[in-house]
């Protein structure tokens, strides 16, 4: 018996390997692991009458959840080349066993978990919800090194294998199972059973696929790479090189794969790609698991949750609660409001059974949680009221007044204002200390971030409070202060500002969204606009405009457009034109009528800084004025709340990539030309030029002329 793997064999001579690293709740693979496994590997290929082997943990929740990231952040990149040659011979020396391997899979099993996986013959999954399998590598900017690109396309085909790679996904037991990557699912308490009787079925045979078959893969990649190549616009290697390497595996050897895998993710390992998203992963870890905020009294967790406002945003979050256990009471005065979010909850859910994230049974009992009222509903069992009606100040001020003057003292309240200050909401609250802002992002089912906005007059415990709900429901949280647009608006605004100014000075809507678009955000800002919708817009931008003096001011095009009905997608015509049966929505001819021609005049290098380095300015006047903790904060936040490219790590990550005094210049140029609301932020001159912890999670590539922003 090893500390890290527990042996142990059963009557009919099957071997078991319980993994159970010490002193921590999850494993994970590390150099010392691939070693004891290595052994014993080694051990069992000396002994006779071994019918077969199964590969269990001995943790809840987790098998084995990849490699250890923080390890690998430190890893010199001398060593890096060693590290994937020993997890290659490792698991090709686990695959060769002449006998039956079974992995017998509850929990995570993830990256290089999953690659371990793969070197066996079959792969046993429960169906718990917290079995997860998949290949993220992708995701932090790598690619599977210990054989998955190599292993994947055999096993499932080359399309499958492309899709799992790319992606980058995690998938539940029934997405998993369908792709292939589970070849049994199993309620927990028949696992162990289930994975001796595939013992009994032998070793695997290999499959046949249609997409392996000689030059399909080459074909098939052409199609991809073309599309990678729309959605990416060579901003990311990651997906390109994998996709190559997972096509190359099907026509080359084994080894000579392997060496491809590795030399590639070697490569990639030095990139900035894979350090920004390596610190990105980071700081989502660490906001998912500390709060930050200690009480002495226990506070009492969320169970009920009253959602006023039937609108899309209520709908969306009444949806995403009940799908996380909670029961909700959504409540609208409007009938029709009513029935119309009902119907959106339905048809969440229905396309979450279509996408196997849900079962039928799981959907039902989802949406039975919900309780439709029109009526007066009682606050006595609530734990929780979350505002989501008109973004009008007197009338959140009147509906949550009346409501806190009867609820009883365990009751929190959260408003879902996007710009309209918390603690005004709360002026006649009898007891304000129990008020805060929670800023969901729209879509509620996809966006990951939280807004949980602190105001002057929020106590601590609830705070707190407020924290563990938002982990609890599986969301991201960023506490932010109450200032105009809290965080992620307010630095979006500015470039939507620019965008529309540019529009207003001749530019055309294809050239502003676009780019954008190649500098990595998931849309364009006019593209945006009718997305968010260009009355709400308007009204966020006002705001801002008239309460933060170093905003450039709102043009008037949004009221013209207002005033016309071109709402954005809701009303079917904004910037764009979405009618029914449009492929995909193309820039507006109306707006011609508007008095808008197409007159283009300015360099696209000085469009594109105006609507980037106006994000940039605007965090670091969000970091002076402590709008929260720090840059890291700001970072996430608009990577997991506004799309920021992740690959570039966040606007005052990409300005210290840039180099500060490049961005001062930059700044200082715009301010010349373009207005003085692009004058540089005081911060940006006083930053310390001593590392910050955190400033990078990858010293052995850190970058000459990288200047670690934080908050003096």
């Amino acid at each position: 018996m090893s500390r890290q793997i527990h042996v142990s064999t059963t009557d009919d001579h099957i071997r078991v390997w319980t993994i159970d690293q010490p002193g921590g709740r999850a494993n994970i693979l590390t150099r010392h692991f691939l070693e004891v496994l290595y052994e014993e590997i080694r051990h069992v290929e000396g002994l006779e009458h071994v019918r077969g082997l199964v590969i269990r943990s001995g943790k809840p929740g987790i098998f084995l959840a990849g490699a250890d990231l923080k390890a690998l952040a430190h890893t010199p990149s001398s060593e890096l080349g060693p590290l994937v040659d020993l997890g290659q011979q490792v698991f090709t020396r686990l695959e060769q066993l002449p006998f039956p391997k079974v992995c017998a899979i509850d929990g995570a099993c993830l990256g290089g978990g999953y690659e371990l996986a793969l070197a066996c013959d079959w792969r046993i999954g429960t169906d718990h919800r917290r079995t997860k399998v998949g290949l993220p590598e992708v995701t932090l900017g790598l690619l599977p090194a210990w054989g998955g690109c190599t292993r994947l396309p055999r096993l499932v085909g080359f399309m499958r294998a492309a899709q799992i790679v790319l992606g980058g996904k995690a998938y539940n037991h029934r997405k998993a199972q369908a792709l292939g990557l589970l070849d049994a699912v199993v309620h927990p308490e028949d696992l162990g059973a289930a994975a001796q009787d595939h013992v009994g079925r032998g070793c695997r045979r290999p499959g046949f696929h249609v997409s392996n078959l000689p030059m399909v893969p080459y074909f098939l990649a052409r199609k991809i790479a073309r599309a990678l190549r729309a959605r990416l616009h060579g901003n990311q290697p990651a997906p390109h090189a994998a996709l190559n390497v997972v096509r190359d595996s099907l026509a080359l050897p084994q080894e000579v794969s392997f060496r491809q895998e590795r030399k590639v993710f070697v490569n990639l390992a030095a990139t900035p790609v894979h350090d920004n998203l390596l610190r990105l992963h980071f700081l989502r870890e660490k906001a998912r698991r500390h709060s930050g905020i200690r009480t002495r009294k226990k506070h009492p967790p969320v169970r009920r949750v009253l959602v006023l406002g039937g609108g899309v945003m209520g709908a969306g979050i009444a949806q995403w609660l009940s799908s996380r256990g909670l029961r909700v009471v959504l409540k609208e005065l409007y009938p029709d409001t009513l029935a119309r979010g009902m119907a959106d909850i339905r048809g969440s859910y229905t396309t979450a059974v279509r996408k196997k994230v849900f079962t039928s049974l799981e959907a039902r009992q989802g949406l039975d949680r919900i309780t439709p009222a029109t009526s007066r509903v009682s606050l006595r069992n609530i734990d929780l009221v979350i505002e989501a009606i008109a973004e009008d100040l007197a009338t959140k001020q009147d509906v949550l007044g009346r409501l806190e003057a009867c609820a009883p003292e365990h009751t929190l309240f959260a408003t879902n204002t996007s710009a309209l200050s918390v603690r005004a909401i709360g002026e006649g609250f009898r007891r304000p200390d129990r008020l805060l802002g929670l800023h969901f992002f729209n879509p509620v089912h996809r966006m990951p971030l939280l807004e949980v906005v602190k105001a002057e007059h929020t106590s601590r415990p609830c705070m707190a409070r407020a924290l563990d709900f938002v982990r609890r429901i599986a969301k991201t949280p960023v506490v932010v202060r109450d200032r105009p647009g809290f965080l992620v608006n307010r630095i979006l605004i500015p470039s939507m500002l620019e965008a529309l100014h540019l529009f207003q000075d001749g530019e055309s809507v294809g050239a502003i969204d676009s780019l954008m678009l190649r500098f990595g955000m998931p849309m364009g800002p006019l593209r945006l606009i009718d997305e968010v919708g260009v009355d709400v817009a308007r009204k966020v931008s006002r705001q801002l405009v008239n309460h933060l003096p170093g905003m450039n001011s709102l043009p008037g095009m949004l009221s013209h457009m207002e005033s016309e009905g071109m709402l954005g997608r809701k009303s079917g015509q904004g910037f764009y034109d979405y009618g029914e049966g449009a492929v995909a929505p193309v820039p507006n001819p109306r707006l011609n009528e508007l008095g808008w021609c197409s007159d283009p005049r300015t360099p696209w290098q000085e469009m594109r800084d105006r609507m980037v380095f106006s994000m940039v300015n605007e965090a670091a006047r969000c970091l002076e004025e402590r709008i929260c903790a720090s840059s890291r904060d700001i970072d996430l936040a608009m990577v997991m709340g506004a799309g920021w490219a992740p690959f570039r790590g966040g606007p005052l990550r990409y300005a210290e990539s840039l180099g500060i005094k490049a961005v001062i210049a930059s700044l200082r140029d715009l301010a010349r030309t373009s207005g003085p609301h692009f004058h540089p932020c005081p911060i940006l001159e006083q930053l310390s030029w001593q590392k910050h912890p955190g400033a990078s999670v990858s010293p052995r590539r850190r970058r000459p002329g990288a200047v670690p922003i934080h908050c003096p």
